[in-house]
């Protein structure tokens, strides 16, 4: 048995590999971002929500808390997801968006809870909500993925931040093609669309019989838009969103496996 030359090299430990690899994943390198991720998220959904229960009714508070919850993740996990090189990666950064906010909604729950009025948001709310909000994070994340190389996804995260903030926005924007449609039947089924489609009535509706609170009968948002004086929007179950969503994203994962092969 022969000794080892003494002129070659030696073999690098496993972890020294890994850091050579940029396709090792390595839970303790996503840890940190991940972290900042969680702490970011906390400091926007928190913060519209305690600012606005010093100044606003506990309802008004709640309703913020959630419109910040549902923008932040239609705005950051698209963005977030950038980072991670694999697919694990990239659904750990932007599925940490959804999960931090799920302590916020916890939050929400718990401070509601503690009030002497009765509850606006219960628990199974919470869980319908992040539901929601976990559906479009993995939606940010997918069509992310569907590209390759650091330009595409970037481009692909700022699209589903716009595709996201569009559908968040319907009742502003869908005013014109109400108007151009001289059916009644058209207008109700681009008005199902546009209820459909935008999470915000999903994680409000199962709130509306104790806040009293529909989007498009708001007064500061019946200025902006009268979507409800051509037609009637049907109730929104709070899984529309959810099933939507989830379905585009399969869609999109497996376009991207197909093109792989």
């Amino acid at each position: 048995m022969t000794d080892r030359p003494d002129n070659l090299p030696a073999a690098a430990p496993p972890a020294a590999a890994d850091e050579g690899n940029p396709q090792a994943f390595s839970l303790r390198g996503q840890l940190r971002p991940v972290l900042w991720i969680v702490v970011a998220t906390l400091a926007v959904e928190l913060g519209a929500y305690f600012l606005a229960l010093g100044s606003t009714s506990r309802r008004d508070a709640l309703l913020l808390g959630l419109g910040a919850c549902t923008v932040w993740v239609c705005l950051a996990a698209g963005p977030f997801a950038v980072g991670g090189r694999r697919a694990l990666t990239a659904l750990l950064r932007g599925g940490a968006v959804a999960d931090a906010s799920l302590l916020s909604l916890l939050v929400y729950w718990a401070l509601d809870a503690s009030a002497d009025t009765p509850r606006l948001f219960t628990f199974v709310n919470v869980l319908q909500t992040y539901c929601t909000l976990a559906a479009l994070a993995i939606f940010a994340v997918a069509l992310v993925l569907a590209f390759s190389g650091p330009i595409a996804r970037c481009a692909a995260a700022t699209a589903s931040a716009v595709i996201l903030m569009l559908a968040l926005t319907t009742p502003l924007w869908t005013g014109s093609a109400l108007q151009a449609a001289r059916e009644d039947q058209t207008r109700r089924q681009v008005i199902r669309a546009a209820v459909y489609v935008n999470p915000f009535y999903s994680i409000t509706s199962p709130l509306a019989p104790r806040t009293q609170f529909v989007w498009h009968q708001a007064q500061e948002m019946y200025r902006l838009t009268r979507i409800g004086d051509y037609a009637a929007p049907p109730p929104v179950p709070w899984y529309a969103s959810a099933f939507l969503y989830g379905c585009a994203s399969a869609i999109l994962a497996a376009s991207h496996l197909v093109r792989k092969r």
